[in-house]
C-alpha cells in the first residue's frame, strides 16, 4: 500500500532512504527509516491477534465484565430497540454537544415519513470557563441556547401550544438504565469539570429546561450518545443500516446486537434487538493491544490529557495521528534527516501537538500525485513545521511516515469493524451498512475507500461489496429523529 501510492520517482527515493539510513540506525534512540516502517504495518499474525482480542474484549463487555473491569469495551445498552415506523409527523428537536461544540437542531417530519426541507441547525461554541465547571453551568448554557432559539428563530414556525419532543445527544461515556436517564461516568475531549461525574445528564439537563416557563412545552425524551445518533440518522433513509461510527477528533461505534447475546438484559427491553454503545475509545486500556504499538505510541499517550486510557483512539483517531508522525520524527531525526546543513531546526521536531492529523492525511492522500503543487505544498508544510529541510529524500521519507501511519489506522478499524458486520442482523438479511459521521472521515474521501477496503478484507472470500454511509450532522440529526419516535403522552 505504501509504496503503490508513491510516484517511481519517490518510490526510488524512498529505497534510497532505506539503504541511508540503515548505515545510521545504530544511533541511541533512533531506527533505520525501512525498520519504523515495518512495525506500522502490521503483520498476518498481528491482524488474526487483533481479530480475536477484540472478539474477546466484545464478548466481555455483552456479558458485563466492565464493571469488574475485565475489559475495557463497556457495551452499552442504549435502550434504542426500535426506530421508525413512516408514522412520525410534526416539528422535532435535537441537542448535540460535544468538545466545545454544541448544537440545537430543528427537523419537521412530514406525513408519510419524510423530512421537508433542511434541517435548521443553530451552532454554538463553549467557552473556556464552561469547559472547566462546574458541570451546571454547562447545561445550564443548554437551557439558555434551546430557550434563545425556541422564542426567537424558530418561534415563527413552531406552533405555540403544540408540546415539542427534545432528543440530547450527550457524547461522554455513560451508563444508562432507560432511555431518558443517563450517568456520567467521566468527562473526556476538552472537558475539564471537576463534578458532575456520577450523576444523571438527562436530569441536569431537564432541571435547567425546567426553570424556563418558556420551555414548558419542551418534553426531553431521550439521552443518547453520538454513536447512536449517527446510526439513527443514516437509518432514516437506509433501513439496513446496522452500525454508527464517529470518526473525527475521536472515535467510537455502536451497533445493533440481539439481546440474547447481552447477560442479564434490561427487563424494560422491548424488541429482540437493541443499539449497544462499544465505547471502543478505550479498547486496549487493559494492555491487550500492547503487541501492536510502537515506542512512539507510548510517548504518545504518555503526554496525552488521559494517560493510560483510550488506547483504541490514540492509535486511529484525529486527535493523535499527526503526534504520532511527530513522535516518529522526534526520535530519528538525528538519523533519518543527517544532512544538516539542510534541515534548519531538527530540534523543533520534539515540540508535541504541533502536527495536524489533517495534514497528515493531506500529505499522505496518494489522489493528489506526488508532483502536484498541492501535494507538494503539503509535504512542504510538514517539513517546515518541524524544521526538517527541504530536499527530494526528505520529502519522499515524510510521505512515507504519513501514507504508514494512516494505513495502519485504516486497517485496525478495518479488522474490528469487520468483526462488528459480521454480528448485525438485518431485516434484509443482507450485510449491513456502516454510517460514519466526524471531520476525519468526511474531509478525506481517499481515507474512506481504504477503510472501505480494509473491512471488504477481514469480511470472509464472497461477501458482497460493504456500504459505508457519509451520516452528515449525524450525531445531532439523529438526537431530533430519535425525539421523533417517542410516542406523546
Amino acid at each position: 500500500l505504501l509504496l503503490n501510492s508513491m510516484s517511481h520517482d519517490q518510490s526510488e527515493q524512498y529505497h534510497s532512504c532505506e539503504s541511508d539510513t540503515e548505515s545510521v540506525g545504530s544511533i541511541p534512540g533512533s531506527r533505520a527509516f525501512s525498520a519504523v516502517i515495518k512495525e506500522l504495518t502490521l503483520t498476518d499474525a498481528q491482524l488474526r491477534r487483533l481479530r480475536d482480542t477484540f472478539r474477546e474484549e466484545l464478548q466481555l463487555g455483552l456479558a458485563g465484565r466492565y464493571k469488574h473491569k475485565e475489559t475495557y469495551l463497556q457495551c452499552a445498552v442504549t435502550f434504542v430497540s426500535h426506530l421508525f415506523t413512516g408514522s412520525e409527523e410534526g416539528h422535532f428537536l435535537g441537542l448535540d454537544l460535544g468538545g466545545t461544540n454544541f448544537r440545537v437542531i430543528c427537523i419537521r417530519i412530514e406525513a408519510g415519513g419524510r423530512i421537508t426541507d433542511s434541517p435548521r441547525v443553530f451552532p454554538y461554541r463553549l467557552t473556556e470557563d464552561l469547559l472547566t465547571g462546574p458541570s451546571r453551568a454547562v447545561f445550564e448554557f443548554i437551557a439558555d441556547k434551546l430557550e434563545e432559539v425556541v422564542t426567537g428563530d424558530l418561534s415563527a414556525v413552531l406552533h405555540p401550544q403544540t408540546a415539542l419532543n427534545l432528543g440530547f445527544t450527550f457524547s461522554f461515556p455513560m451508563r444508562q438504565t432507560a432511555l431518558n436517564h443517563g450517568v456520567l461516568l467521566t468527562w473526556t475531549k476538552s472537558f475539564r469539570c471537576t463534578d458532575g461525574v456520577g450523576e444523571d445528564a438527562y436530569a441536569l439537563l431537564q432541571q435547567a429546561i425546567s426553570k424556563r416557563e418558556s420551555l414548558s412545552r419542551i418534553r426531553l425524551v431521550a439521552i443518547l450518545n453520538d454513536t447512536t445518533g449517527t446510526l439513527a440518522s443514516a437509518s432514516f433513509h437506509d433501513p439496513n443500516c446496522g452500525i454508527g461510527v464517529i470518526l473525527g477528533t475521536g472515535t467510537n461505534a455502536g451497533y445493533w446486537e440481539q439481546v440474547s447475546n447481552i447477560a442479564d438484559p434490561p427487563g424494560s427491553l422491548q424488541g429482540d434487538r437493541v443499539i449497544v454503545e462499544v465505547d471502543w475509545g478505550a479498547f486496549g486500556d487493559n494492555g491487550c493491544l500492547d503487541f501492536l504499538k510502537l515506542a512512539e505510541d507510548f510517548e504518545v499517550d504518555r503526554i496525552s490529557n488521559h494517560p493510560g486510557s483510550y488506547t483504541f483512539e490514540k492509535l486511529i483517531s484525529g486527535m493523535y495521528l499527526g503526534e504520532i508522525v511527530n513522535q516518529v520524527l522526534k526520535g530519528c531525526v538525528s538519523s533519518w534527516f543527517c544532512d544538516i546543513q539542510q534541515c534548519s531546526g531538527c530540534s523543533e521536531a520534539g515540540n508535541a501537538w504541533k502536527i495536524s492529523s489533517q495534514l497528515v492525511l493531506d500529505v499522505a492522500n496518494p489522489d493528489c500525485g506526488t508532483k502536484s503543487e498541492d501535494a507538494a505544498a503539503n509535504v512542504v508544510e510538514l517539513l517546515s513545521v518541524c524544521g526538517i529541510g527541504n530536499n527530494p529524500r526528505n520529502r519522499a521519507m515524510v510521505s512515507g511516515l504519513c501514507s504508514a501511519v494512516v494505513a495502519r489506522a485504516a486497517t485496525i478499524l478495518g479488522v474490528v469493524l469487520a468483526q462488528l458486520v459480521l454480528r448485525v442482523h438485518t431485516p434484509t438479511g443482507q450485510l449491513p451498512s456502516i454510517a460514519f459521521d466526524g471531520s476525519l472521515y468526511r474531509e478525506n474521501p481517499f481515507f474512506q475507500q481504504l477503510i472501505r477496503e480494509k473491512v471488504q478484507a477481514n469480511l470472509p472470500e464472497g461477501c458482497p461489496p460493504i456500504t459505508l454511509l457519509d451520516a452528515v450532522d449525524g450525531s445531532g440529526l439523529g438526537a431530533a429523529l430519535l425525539a421523533a419516535t417517542v410516542p406523546p403522552e
